[in-house]
């Protein structure tokens, strides 16, 4: 098992909500220690989660029917990860202990719970790197990128 507290990663993913009140599939998660991205349909908001149970919130792209570009980052030796929002940095959160897993075969796109729960709206770009974006980098995919979903 690779510790996604080990490695560089970079996830970006473009997303769109159909309907934040019944949506419950994560818009990605790796496991089985967990690191997650998902809506919360009791709040209408984007959580990510770095480790069971800890969810922390994320302030942009909560609106339906919208496209979002998420970018998470994970730089070798820390404990940090930076969530993007549309090219912009929007928070950065701790995963507790607990070392969330990026374990090969588990990585789910679209649910958290594959048969029973999936997300409620659209993914249409994913892109996995095996070192940490920088800012500029980031921006530039986003750039590049954002003509297909406005």
């Amino acid at each position: 098992n690779a510790y996604i507290q080990a490695i560089d990663i970079s996830i970006e993913i473009w997303v769109r909500i159909e309907d934040l009140s019944s949506c419950c599939g994560a818009y990605w998660v790796f496991g089985p220690a967990y690191f997650e991205m998902a809506p919360k349909s009791s709040t209408t908001k984007l959580y990510v989660r770095t480790g069971s149970p800890a969810w922390n919130a994320v302030s942009g792209g909560a609106n339906e029917d919208q496209w979002y570009c998420y970018t998470v980052t994970h730089a070798t030796g820390g404990s940090t990860y930076k969530i993007y929002v549309d090219g912009a940095l929007d928070s950065t959160h701790t995963a507790p202990s607990g070392n969330p897993q990026f374990t090969a075969g588990t990585g789910q796109f679209g649910t958290n719970n594959p048969g029973s729960s999936y997300l409620d709206g659209d993914i249409a770009v994913v892109r996995m790197y095996n070192r940490a974006l920088t800012a500029s980098e980031i921006k530039q995919n986003y750039d590049s990128t954002k003509v297909r979903f406005r």
